[in-house]
């Protein structure tokens, strides 16, 4: 596999193709994101050393990562994995375990239409500075890059926590999808120009959401089209 050069980069960070040795660092992120302890044993569902190599031969091309510092230093701070599927969002909605296989993306198919995301996670020292977005934008490039029809992904309603003293799930979901309250992944996933096509409910394990995801697909503008405008969605 060749060694990929920066793809983009930000103010202090570099939005680069991952290589085998950012395997700890990828499952360190994730672990810090969803407020794991990545030091107290192996976090079952997170992609860790024994996967990562595999993933890589799989679809090492869609994958990406945020880094700071360079050589020894390097530090990944951020996280974006995806597969390539034919399962279009229009079709009957799998959950996140059926669509990617397992750990190892076995769920890739090389040619599928659609990229799938999979994972994004940005360590929590260096959020709100646009890590985010910027590994949005890499993955829209590779969607042009490799003309596909466009990404989907389930967002974990995360914010429902907060609220499920107060209201079900289903209505937390609905009152997301009409921007009347802000969750801090789906909403800004909004922003992103993702558009909401349904509530997937036993999507992924995450006591948080209840297990809930959002279906927000986001649709490559064809040839001609100006790009998606970003959806301003306003905390309550």
């Amino acid at each position: 596999m060749t060694t990929a050069g920066p793809v983009a980069a930000g103010p202090s960070y570099r939005i680069i193709q991952p290589q085998v040795h950012h395997g700890r660092g990828v499952y360190e992120t994730i672990c810090r994101a969803n407020g794991y302890d990545p030091d107290k044993g192996r976090v079952p569902g997170v992609f860790g050393l024994a996967e990562w190599s595999a993933l890589l031969a799989r679809f090492g091309a869609g994958q990406r990562v945020a880094v700071v510092g360079a050589g020894c230093a390097e530090r990944v701070i951020g996280v974006a994995l995806a597969l390539r599927t034919d399962h279009p969002p229009s079709a009957q909605p799998r959950s996140w375990h059926e669509t990617i296989g397992d750990l190892s993306l076995a769920g890739h198919e090389p040619h599928g239409r659609w990229l799938y995301g999979v994972e994004k996670a940005v360590h929590p020292e260096f959020q709100g500075r646009g890590v985010g977005k910027a590994l949005y934008e890499a993955q829209f490039r590779l969607v042009a890059r490799l003309r596909l029809r466009g990404i989907y992904a389930g967002g974990m309603l995360k914010g429902y926590e907060r609220y499920r003293n107060q209201m079900s799930v289903l209505e937390y979901a609905g009152r997301v999808m009409r921007g009347e309250l802000f969750d801090p992944t789906v909403s800004v996933q909004l922003r992103r120009g993702f558009k909401a096509r349904a509530v997937l409910e036993n999507y992924a394990w995450d006591p948080e959401a209840q297990h809930t995801g959002m279906l927000i697909v986001w649709e490559a503008p064809r040839r001609g089209e100006p790009s998606t405008p970003e959806r301003r969605v306003q905390p309550r």
